[in-house]
């Protein structure tokens, strides 16, 4: 929305400034639409080509976001140059019917030079190349890092192996491992149910405490042939 609202005031600034200079409301649209509307298509783009930086980030988080984003950004960037034209159309002068008026603020003459923007400008457009080697050089020193990123998850392996969280976990994986506090059910294929209970690879494993614990004494019958372990 901030994308789409910035864009329209882009163009409904200019709109104003081309009818307080004498054209008519369709002479200020074709006038607006030939350089507001130019610069917002290439704002746009811009915006697009930035947020694929998100997209070949190897995670569906960070690619979700960047798609969206530059769902986002195209339509609004196609509603800039479609739909707001037509409404300033259907509008006319109207479209200044209602004005926020700040207090002790007086309206700026349009078409002054100077201010900061003014001169970077002029320097830009003075100096071509020189802006877009410096620019990419720029960009292209603040994506390096990118070169040695690791991706993963926040965890106890982040934490240094010496503080007492880390061993506290380690602790707790031996001690109570999750098959210990979450035994899981195991059906294997038994030619009698109830008879003497099969022992298969697996059944017989150590515990933390270091004892021998044979898991596959007490089967309860499932079925024909099947009988149910607790591992």
């Amino acid at each position: 929305m901030a994308v789409g609202i910035d864009y329209a005031l882009l163009i409904v600034k200019r709109f104003r400034e081309e009818r307080e200079g004498g054209l008519s409301v369709d002479d200020a649209i074709i006038r607006a639409g030939g350089t507001a509307s130019r610069a917002v298509l290439f704002s746009g783009m811009a915006v697009i080509v930035a947020l694929f930086g998100m997209v070949i980030v190897p995670n569906s988080i960070f690619r979700s976001l960047g798609f969206g984003a530059i769902l986002v950004v195209a339509a609004a960037v196609v509603a800039a140059l479609t739909l707001l034209p037509a409404v300033l159309r259907l509008l006319g002068d109207r479209v200044n019917s209602v004005r926020i008026r700040i207090p002790g603020r007086k309206p700026k003459a349009t078409g002054g030079a100077g201010g900061f923007w003014d001169r970077t400008v002029r320097g830009v457009m003075a100096r071509p190349w020189v802006s877009v080697i410096a620019t990419v050089g720029l960009l292209g020193a603040a994506a390096l890092p990118y070169a040695t990123v690791e991706l993963g998850w926040s965890g106890v392996s982040t934490l240094p192996a010496e503080t007492e969280a880390h061993r506290a976990f380690e602790i707790l994986d031996r001690e109570f491992s999750a098959g210990l506090a979450s035994p899981a059910r195991i059906v294997i294929d038994a030619p009698d149910a109830d008879g003497r209970p099969v022992v298969v690879p697996g059944d017989v494993h150590r515990t933390g405490r270091g004892h021998d614990r044979d898991v596959a004494r007490c089967p309860r019958r499932l079925g024909t042939g099947l009988s149910e372990r607790a591992d």
